[in-house]
């Protein structure tokens, strides 16, 4: 074995071969500031090694690179249209929650000249145990910054990828400490000056769907509003969801009649019974999926109605 690949806040590799060790040293500087990650033939008897070079504001880069000559050839890049210099940089964070359990986050601050008091958009990952973010170029995520608003991505207990401690704190805690997880990063934020607390809005799709409108109903003095795109509506029997329909703050649903993770019947279902009590909730309907990943038509139409949902409920002012 040559060494290992392992992530913290963005990918690390840890070479035991000491040819490789020194030839990561050397293109780090020639490529700073940037994740490279190197892959060589194992019997390869040739100079190149292929470098996949990546940063929060450039997407990936496919590098041939010539070890004698010192050569670099661009093979192709992921999202060649993207500028750099626009982007926002993310950052690592860790904060305290509410009983002293550390917790990671990435907060994504917008590429503007105001820094303190942003609208901020809570943005949750799809799986209850899967990180929902690294260090690494996020549309989602440049989008939302784009557009004026801080992005914050926590972690909370239960999320694998930060140590055993803090993934088997997460154990039965759905909905209860790991959902006070992502309201203290919230607080957090806000004691920071990063967030203005009247404008806070939580997003997110699958199981991050679900924590968001559990939100609402649990932490509603956090959050002025909320997003679920193909998100659960129900999680292992928790006798809270029946409060889910009782949510006040305005709701932005968008599922997919042929969505296969999430049922579109409960999806519309949680829908009409949120709609007959509260007026500000609002449906989106797509067909055969929210994000429909061969034309893309459906994932910009969404994102367009989360632009305009969003400034009317957090936008500047």
């Amino acid at each position: 074995m040559l060494g290992f690949r392992f992530t913290t806040d963005a990918e690390v590799t840890v070479w035991f071969d000491q040819r490789m060790k020194a030839l990561q040293q050397e293109v780090d500087q020639i490529l700073p500031g940037m994740v490279n990650n190197l892959s060589r033939g194992i019997a390869s008897e040739t100079p190149y090694v292929l470098v996949d070079a990546y940063a929060d504001v450039r997407s990936h880069a496919y590098i041939l690179y010539n070890t004698e000559t010192k050569e670099r050839t661009l093979l192709g890049q992921s999202k060649p249209d993207v500028a750099a210099d626009q982007m926002a940089q993310m950052t690592m964070v860790r904060y305290k929650a509410r009983d002293g359990l550390q917790v990671p986050a990435f907060l994504t601050l917008p590429n503007t000249a105001q820094q303190k008091k942003l609208p901020t958009v809570v943005l949750l990952g799809p799986d209850e145990e899967r990180r929902s973010a690294k260090w690494e170029w996020n549309a989602e995520v440049q989008f939302l910054a784009s557009r004026g608003y801080a992005v914050l991505q926590p972690e909370p207990r239960g999320t694998k990828g930060y140590g055993s401690k803090h993934f088997q704190a997460g154990a039965g805690q759905a909905g209860r400490a790991a959902q006070n997880d992502i309201a203290d990063a919230v607080k957090w934020a806000v004691a920071e000056g990063h967030t203005d607390p009247a404008r806070v809005c939580i997003a997110g799709t699958g199981y991050g769907g679900y924590a968001a409108m559990m939100a609402l109903l649990k932490h509603a003095d956090s959050f002025k509003c909320g997003i679920s795109w193909s998100g659960m509506t129900a999680y292992r029997n928790n006798p809270d969801d029946a409060g889910l329909k009782d949510i006040k703050r305005p709701v932005l649903l968008a599922y997919g009649t042929g969505d296969e993770a999430v049922s579109y019947k409960q999806g519309l279902a949680f829908y009409q019974a949120l709609k007959a009590g509260n007026p500000q909730a609002e449906w989106l309907e797509y067909a055969p999926a929210v994000e429909d990943w061969t034309t893309q038509k459906n994932r910009i139409d969404l994102w367009r109605n989360i632009e305009s949902f969003l400034a009317r409920h957090i936008g500047a002012q």
